[in-house]
């Protein structure tokens, strides 16, 4: 797994200059049979040299604005704050291509998560399968196994599941879609939701 995370990384970083693309950003509200009863947000982004900016919001285009898509980045827990394990199915085969199949949790050692994101990932446990032969990560899915709060439990997060899957783009490898249910509470008040980023318009600037 740590060469696997570490060309996580060397991606990344080649990526972040070289690749453009757009991000679109959904919230839904849910009912308690996870389907979708509102639309609260729908926002498009156009990112470029690693900085993004609104384009488009609630089907209305706009030019500029600051982004609030949510910055999920698996590459430090992927290092920090996981132990992990072969799946009980050590291999898999997806649309012809072959895949481990790899089991993680919250590591028994010490973890220094910061900020809210961190320490929401250090509480996740799932699957993550990877490209045998180009050791990347097809598809990762987590949930929380246990709950977050902050603020004397002003805000408390009881569910989020985590579903983030990857594709290959000139030989980079590049996000498909990122979907989160989450349930979390504000002063008693709770909200049951659904987050999508969908990422489309991949260009390769050389």
């Amino acid at each position: 797994m740590r060469m696997v995370a570490k060309k996580t990384v060397d991606n990344e970083k080649f990526k972040e200059s070289r690749v453009g693309y757009k991000r679109q950003y959904i919230i839904q509200d849910l009912n308690t049979q996870e389907q979708p009863t509102r639309t609260k947000k729908n926002e498009v982004e156009l990112v470029a040299n690693g900085k993004g900016k609104i384009i488009e919001r609630n089907g209305r285009p706009i030019n500029g604005g600051a982004s609030s898509i949510p910055n999920i980045n698996f590459r430090k827990a992927l290092y920090d704050f996981y132990d992990f394990s072969m799946a009980s199915t050590p291999v898999t085969m997806v649309e012809g291509r072959a895949y481990h199949v790899i089991d993680f949790r919250p590591t028994k050692g010490i973890a220094h998560p910061k900020g809210d994101m961190e320490e929401i990932l250090s509480r996740v446990a799932g699957t993550i399968y990877i490209d045998v032969e180009k050791l990347f990560i097809y598809k990762l899915s987590a949930n929380l196994t246990e709950e977050y709060s902050r603020g004397w439990f002003i805000y408390r997060l009881r569910r989020a599941d985590i579903e983030l899957v990857q594709m290959e783009f000139q030989n980079m490898v590049v996000v498909d879609s990122l979907k989160v249910i989450d349930k979390y509470s504000i002063f008693g008040v709770e909200t049951f939701e659904k987050q999508t980023i969908t990422y489309t318009d991949y260009a390769y600037k050389p």
